[in-house]
């Protein structure tokens, strides 16, 4: 999940959008489906965006309530354009979206990867087809944003587990290329040897001065071999 802070930016730069280029639009939202323990949706909206803290956070029960419609047309993976709430009403969700929004004649969602992209207008059939082919443009844009806001965040993830591994105080770390010099070495190797990191990474031979003098020619033939096609990590 991202922060309501960068959805809110997304909604900026979309909400200035739609105004540059004239669409007749009231209001956008990001709608994001979290299919976890419970169900949730997660809705950003413009609305009053300037004090937009935190999103609005409703569970997905069923298809009666606006989570549960949004969650169906995400599922559906094709935009959901309803042209004129007052003539007709398929989701029966007219008075739920002018609790939200205030009064709205025509509403559309967008699916893309995490949810939906929701744009309505008091005026009814606002949208014209080229409109909806930008629209769904922008929703492939916040699909392409989302996955990799997820990809950082998963990295960000396996960044700090490694830290955590490499960092624990029972054993120390070595990344070594192939060329033998020192790519990463565990802080605590200033316990164990009284030497720094940044040594390591200036003089590679320093490891022929903390091995016994007996040892040292196993350890070098060990060492020469065993980089000779790839990188290693010793622990």
């Amino acid at each position: 999940m991202v922060t309501a802070e960068e959805v809110h930016q997304v909604l900026q730069a979309i909400h200035h959008g739609l105004d540059t280029i004239g669409i007749a639009f009231q209001h956008c939202a990001v709608n994001v489906v979290d299919m976890g323990e419970p169900p949730m949706l997660y809705t950003y909206s413009s609305v009053e965006s300037s004090q937009l803290s935190k999103p609005d956070e409703r569970m997905i029960a069923d298809t009666e309530s606006y989570a549960g419609t949004i969650a169906a047309i995400w599922r559906q993976a094709e935009p959901a354009y309803r042209r004129d709430l007052n003539e007709n009403d398929p989701y029966g969700e007219r008075e739920r979206i002018i609790e939200l929004y205030g009064p709205v004649r025509s509403i559309i969602d967008v699916p893309f990867s995490f949810g939906t992209l929701t744009i309505n207008s008091a005026i009814a059939d606002a949208f014209s087809d080229r409109d909806l082919l930008f629209f769904e443009e922008l929703s492939e844009a916040l699909s392409e944003g989302f996955r990799r806001m997820e990809d950082l965040q998963q990295l960000a993830l396996s960044e700090q587990r490694y830290r955590t591994l490499v960092e624990t105080p029972n054993f120390v770390v070595m990344l070594l290329d192939t060329e033998g010099n020192y790519l990463y070495v565990s802080p605590q190797i200033k316990e164990w040897l009284g030497y720094t990191p940044e040594e390591f990474y200036r003089d590679a031979d320093i490891r022929k001065q903390i091995v016994h003098p007996e040892d040292l020619v196993n350890t070098e033939k060990f060492h020469h071999t065993d980089l000779a096609t790839s990188p290693k990590v010793w622990f």
